[in-house]
């Protein structure tokens, strides 16, 4: 793997000894403000926080203010490869080395220690990576919901027949219209009354033969007897 170019305007400061992460392959430090150069970078322009970069590469943990863990996202672990991180902390640098294209993650990154002895705050981080040979961001892949059945055919829609052999369900009873109650009552007064009618007419035809009869036979009566 190609070293890291950096940009360092001052010279290595030596009299404090750096700590060494536990895959960064060595450890520099410097009295300076060193950035990337010939590489992809990333800047965080603050104290790292816990989470996902905003460009979606590297993944952040165990965040504090003097340190920090980082591994590279499950969807680029094959595609990039990390060249150097730099955190910056008062007026130092330290410059984390990785040769070794298997190192995707590493832990306990800090930040210098001052001339007074003391860790510093870690102002900024700088990841420098380059891009492993063939490869390419793995897409993040989209699921489709898959459509309920709803027994739609050729547009029409409703309840699908049954598979199963049995028999559909009637849609509809015909109906026997059946005439209104009170027509038939009607209709048995009716004839019962023209049945009555008959019979008194008949009565009455019998009454009138009989006072029509009557006077005749009494007026017969009175003749043979003078």
């Amino acid at each position: 793997m190609v070293s890291v170019a950096l940009f360092a305007p001052a010279a290595t400061q030596a009299a404090v000894a750096p700590p060494i992460a536990p895959n960064a392959n060595s450890v520099e430090l410097f009295m300076s403000n060193p950035t990337c150069e010939n590489y992809f970078s990333f800047k965080i322009d603050s104290t790292p926080t816990n989470g996902t970069t905003s460009n979606g590469v590297i993944v952040i943990s165990n965040a504090t203010n003097t340190s920090f863990d980082w591994a590279f996202h499950a969807d680029y672990l094959h595609v990039y490869d990390m060249a150097a991180v730099i955190v910056k902390g008062g007026t130092d640098s330290l410059i984390y080395y990785y040769t070794d294209e298997a190192d995707d993650s590493d832990t306990n990154l800090q930040s210098p220690i001052n001339t007074g002895g003391n860790q510093a705050d870690i102002s900024h981080v700088e990841f420098c990576f380059d891009e492993k040979a063939g490869t390419e961001p793995t897409p993040t892949p989209v699921v489709t919901p898959t459509p309920t059945p709803s027994g739609d055919v050729d547009g029409e829609t409703g309840t699908p027949a049954p598979s199963d052999g049995g028999v559909e369900g009637a849609t509809g009873t015909p109906g026997v219209t059946l005439p209104p109650t009170d027509t038939l009552g009607a209709a048995g007064t009716a004839s019962t009354g023209e049945s009555w009618r008959l019979i008194v007419l008949a009565m009455a035809g019998l009454l009138a033969a009989a006072l029509l009869l009557t006077p005749a036979r009494a007026k017969a009566r009175s003749d043979r007897r003078r």
